[in-house]
């Protein structure tokens, strides 16, 4: 319980300190697709910085960057899978089993915003995002 409030303090004071947004999001991930089949859904964490606009109105630009992790668990210890194979004699279906004992993946993600209209209570803006990641499997 007292890491919880510091956390709760920290994320509640730390705008005022940083001049920033500073965010912890928690949810549910469901892989779909191919992974969909394999993989249970999971709660995932996600930590972000997003810089504020100045006071200025000289200053247009933010930046943000951001951390998710997510740890995915198979449905099953092994899966069945089959392949196609050639050869002389024609085509034969080819079975097997396939296995995942983890599967982590990180993603990181950074951008930059330009404030088109800048007033003090007002900021319309348009930005991009670079995205990249890696998965442990």
């Amino acid at each position: 319980m007292k890491n919880w409030l510091i956390i709760i303090n920290l994320l509640f004071f730390a705008p005022n300190l940083t001049f920033g947004q500073i965010a912890v999001r928690v949810f549910n991930f469901r892989p779909t697709g191919e992974l969909g089949f394999v993989m249970k859904p999971t709660t995932s964490v996600e930590i972000a910085f997003q810089d504020r606009f100045s006071k200025r109105s000289t200053k247009r630009f933010r930046t943000g960057f951001s951390l998710q992790y997510i740890s995915m668990k198979p449905r099953l210890d092994v899966f069945p899978v089959s392949g196609v194979g050639s050869d002389a004699n024609g085509f034969r279906v080819l079975p097997g089993k396939q296995s995942f004992q983890k599967y982590a993946m990180i993603q990181m993600t950074g951008g930059m915003d330009y404030a088109f209209i800048h007033k003090e209570k007002l900021n319309v803006f348009a930005g991009f995002d670079i995205v990249g990641g890696m998965a442990a499997i």
